[in-house]
């Protein structure tokens, strides 16, 4: 699940849950524009994080077999080049 978080000050931050303590206020589907920003190369959506990860193996794979990445959306082979491409500057 993907969780809001606010600031508590004093540098610490908190999670916003229902009143059970545990689960997320967030509904993905009124979420769109998180998907647009992640594309559909994963569906591993837990945390950002884990976006990263899933995208950074995807790229290197590609690197021994470029036809790997036919499989992905144009939307997803071009947030893989913009990756491959910041990971690449020195």
């Amino acid at each position: 699940n993907l969780f809001r978080i606010e600031d508590a000050g004093n540098g610490k931050w908190r999670v916003v849950t229902k009143d059970d303590g545990v689960t997320s206020i967030l509904n993905l589907n009124e979420l769109p524009d998180f998907f647009r920003q992640i594309k559909d190369n994963t569906g591993y959506i837990i945390h950002p994080d884990e976006v990263l990860a899933d995208n950074f193996s995807f790229i290197m794979i590609a690197q021994g077999n470029q036809a790997y990445t036919a499989k992905f959306s144009e939307e997803g082979k071009k947030l893989l080049a913009d990756v491959e491409q910041i990971l690449r500057r020195k």
